[in-house]
């Protein structure tokens, strides 16, 4: 599983890259597709993690965020959730900082946090992306609106 996360995370990155400046926005659903796997991974790999060191004062920290970090994961990642992009925001803003967090203090092996802290990125730019894409398409539709209802300038007699 371990090897797994870079890879998930490598595999979630070269998917937004062909054709990127012509293929339409990704929808909510096409970035959660993404975007699960490796941060359910992610999570239980911290959560396997944290349960191993109760005795560690930072692991019963990371036992709060993680509990913290389900909620959203579950609403966006759970098989027959309802998606929305409030479920991405959710995972952006929710999840993905506890779990940093958690991966910041939880001791670990180097690699594992190495291994985890690539998943984690990968997530980011695929939410970040989509999310950068749907304001970009947004402001463009605002700004084609306005121009659209602002009247020719009169001309001069």
């Amino acid at each position: 599983m371990k090897k797994m996360l870079p890879c998930a995370a490598g595999v979630a990155l070269l998917a937004m890259l062909p054709g990127c400046a012509s293929s339409p926005a990704m929808t909510p659903q096409q970035t959660l597709q993404i975007a699960c796997p490796p941060i359910e991974a992610a999570m239980a790999q911290l959560i396997a993690l944290d349960a191993s060191m109760t005795d560690v004062p930072a692991a019963q920290k990371a036992a709060a965020l993680l509990t913290q970090a389900q909620k959203p994961v579950a609403a966006a990642c759970t098989a027959g959730a309802t998606i929305t992009a409030t479920n991405v925001e959710g995972l952006a803003q929710q999840a993905l900082p506890a779990l940093g967090t958690v991966l910041a203090t939880v001791p670990m092996p180097p690699q594992t946090q190495a291994e985890i802290q690539a998943s984690l990125v990968g997530i980011e730019v695929v939410i970040g992306a989509a999310g950068v894409i749907e304001k970009q398409i947004a402001a463009t539709h605002a700004s084609a609106t306005a121009n659209a209802r602002v009247p020719a300038p009169a001309s001069a007699p």
